[in-house]
């Protein structure tokens, strides 16, 4: 795990509220209804990247708002731009614990569980904002793929 200074950006999107337990389910679902839609956002900053923003809404219920969507060119975008049925949001500045993720994405609670493990071994608290960076590396169904999860984190 690596820490790095992130800027903010923002993403359009679909988007649903889940919880942990829900999201095995919820999750695939949601990103093969965005995949066939991803091509109706416009102003897309790099069409080989997809992300996969998780905003925690309720620690104590492991409930979050889960976002699958791509960067947009914010300067060069408006908010009747953003597709029926999909939404924007901005990943915010900071810092964040940097994660990749090797092998099957449905294996992906497993990485999730071994940075707050090690976050809390190391006294560092997350923010609430986590996101997951699908890019070239990601191939699904695959045991080489490669994704990054990003966790936000308090500033010393």
């Amino acid at each position: 795990m690596e820490f790095i200074e992130k800027k903010a950006f923002t993403i359009v999107g679909m988007g649903i509220d889940s919880t942990v337990q829900e999201c095995p389910k919820v999750l695939p679902e949601l990103w093969a209804e965005f995949m066939k839609r991803c091509s109706e956002i416009k102003n897309q900053e790099n069409e080989m990247t997809q992300y996969g923003l998780c905003i925690t809404k309720d620690e104590k219920e492991c409930s979050f708002r889960y976002i699958a969507g791509v960067e947009i060119n914010s300067s060069n975008f408006s908010d009747d731009q953003i597709p029926k049925g999909m939404e924007k949001a901005t990943v915010p500045e900071g810092r964040y614990a940097l994660w990749m993720h090797t092998g099957d994405v449905m294996e992906i609670g497993q990485s999730y569980c071994k940075i707050m493990e090690e976050l809390k071994q190391k006294g560092i608290k997350e923010t609430g904002t986590w996101f997951e960076l699908y890019d070239e590396r990601y191939k699904p169904e695959n045991p080489d793929s490669e994704m990054d999860i990003y966790c936000g984190v308090a500033k010393d």
